[in-house]
């Protein structure tokens, strides 16, 4: 995704805050007959969510290993080896 797909998904992130501008802006592209914007503005919002999604398995999984970390630790003292 590059800066102005960023910068795009800012936009309509900011008007959907109010559902009458998302509405607004909505009915100007229909009214336009322009469907490729819409069709590329929910690419745009669906490949956010994906990366919204990625990251958040990451910080997961980071902290999944953080956990079984402070688990083997702990679990170290009660070894007899």
């Amino acid at each position: 995704m590059n800066d102005h797909d960023q910068q795009n998904i800012a936009f309509i992130l900011a008007i959907a805050k109010n559902p009458q501008k998302l509405s607004d802006w909505f009915q100007s592209v229909e009214d336009s007959g322009d469907e490729q914007e819409v069709a590329y503005a929910m690419n745009m919002l669906l490949a956010a969510q994906s990366q919204c999604e990625m990251e958040l398995l990451e910080l997961l999984d980071h902290q999944a290993e953080q956990d079984l970390t402070q688990a083997t630790d702990y679990l170290q003292r009660f070894c007899l080896l």
